[in-house]
């Protein structure tokens, strides 16, 4: 039996007010079957979003992960993403794809 390795799956963005997005938006990522966990984080200076993938194998192409973020546009106005990536890990090699708001 071969054994399945993990891969690097996270979508981020940044944010403004820690305490307040979640209050509006916890739920609502967390609760997307693709969502392994959620957490925040600062880089330099800089407070992002972190929304862990969970995937044994395998990524989200641009399509899907467009259309996520495309859906939460839709369902909270208060806080629309513009600008956001996607990282995910090929052959042993960190890559991000940037996030196209079709809207």
């Amino acid at each position: 039996m071969s054994e399945k390795s993990c891969t690097i799956n996270k979508i981020y963005f940044e944010i403004h007010d820690k305490d307040e997005f979640l209050k509006l938006n916890y739920e609502y990522f967390n609760t997307l079957s693709c969502v392994y966990k959620t957490s925040t984080f600062v880089y330099e200076n800089v407070l992002y979003y972190n929304i862990h993938m969970d995937f044994t194998e395998g990524k989200l192409n641009q399509i899907d992960f467009n259309r996520i973020l495309d859906r939460f546009n839709e369902f909270n106005k208060g806080s629309i993403i513009k600008k956001a990536f996607y990282k995910f890990k090929k052959n042993n090699e960190d890559l991000r794809l940037p996030y196209k708001n079709i809207a």
